[in-house]
């Protein structure tokens, strides 16, 4: 990136940022995630290709307002996948003696992610999956890197998918 598309990106920044973090939060509802998403968006433009349509646009908050919705849609999108496809924190870790609210089959379902995961895998999945808190936040919390938070992750998708196969 030239110092005059530097100057450009910086100026544009510091002007619409906060309309655009505006624009993220009518999608996912999270002030934190919003900057983010108007971060990652501005970042998009150190591919010179981006940069160019950016620059030829004419109509450049338009044109950034498009890559923030569609950066926000998709992690919308990911954020709903992965909360369809595990089962509530809660029934993982009920207290014993509690009266029976499960029919067997569920009580089966929370038994083998119960023995599958660790304490640690359940409250990570609980952490990022119920309480929606960002990779980043979770790998501070953790101290460890945001890639070791993903590939944990993965191994407890993972996990539960070899739990669940049908037979």
């Amino acid at each position: 990136m030239s110092p005059e598309q530097e100057q450009i990106v910086e100026t544009f920044y510091r002007e619409h940022s906060e309309k655009l973090a505006t624009h993220a939060f009518r999608f996912i509802k999270d002030w934190e995630l919003a900057r983010d998403i108007v971060h990652d968006s501005f970042g998009a433009l150190y591919d010179p290709v981006k940069m160019e349509e950016f620059l030829a646009s004419k109509n450049r908050i338009g044109w950034m307002k498009n890559m923030v919705k569609n950066k926000a849609r998709n992690l919308a999108r990911s954020r709903r996948r992965e909360l369809n496809h595990l089962i509530s924190y809660e029934e993982l870790y009920e207290e014993p003696g509690t009266v029976d609210r499960y029919p067997s089959e569920e009580q089966d379902v929370v038994g083998k992610i119960n023995r599958r995961l660790t304490k640690n895998e359940l409250y990570l999945l609980k952490r990022l999956v119920l309480d929606k808190v960002s990779y980043c936040e979770m790998a501070d919390e953790l101290g460890v890197s945001v890639w070791a938070c993903y590939k944990r992750m993965t191994s407890i998708r993972n996990k539960l998918k070899d739990e669940f196969k049908e037979e």
